[in-house]
């Protein structure tokens, strides 16, 4: 995406590296195929295999997408964010763009299986979210340490 919209540019050995991720997702997508179906390779196991390395390789756009708007605002913003604010303003936009939908069309199933989950199960998710986002803010705070020494 990068590439297509000329925001960044590819040398030789990240074009290689690019490949072999290609590759290897056909490879796990192929491989998955086989699991699925034992011995042969059935068309169904195929179709599900294939439909679900689309929705990983369209939210691997949606990911480059983003990448691309946020080095674009960097580049044409006045006011400087730093990376935590980017990002922090980045998830607000998508959280909100996408709370109404998620609601509509997943709200009454996510409250039934809220309920029927365990306490200790959402005991340990919310644990787990408050650490992913402590460990993130701990590195960017030492990046930006370090970058001032």
């Amino acid at each position: 995406m990068a590439l297509a919209w000329k925001v960044d540019r590819l040398d030789r050995f990240e074009a290689m590296a690019l490949s072999l991720l290609i590759v290897g997702v056909l490879l796990s997508t192929w491989g998955n195929a086989q699991a699925q179906g034992g011995s042969e390779t059935s068309s169904a196991s195929l179709a599900e295999s294939i439909r679900g390395s689309t929705v990983v390789m369209t939210a691997n756009l949606c990911f480059a997408f983003r990448c691309m708007f946020q080095k674009r605002y960097r580049n044409g913003s006045t006011s400087q964010l730093n990376d935590i604010n980017l990002l922090c303003r980045m998830q607000q936009t998508g959280a909100l763009a996408l709370l109404l939908p998620a609601l509509l069309m997943g709200g009454p199933f996510m409250v039934e299986k809220y309920f029927e989950a365990e306490h200790d199960a959402k005991v340990e998710y919310m644990g787990l979210s408050c650490l992913n986002a402590f460990c993130y803010a701990a590195y960017k705070y030492v990046m930006a340490l370090s970058l001032r020494f």
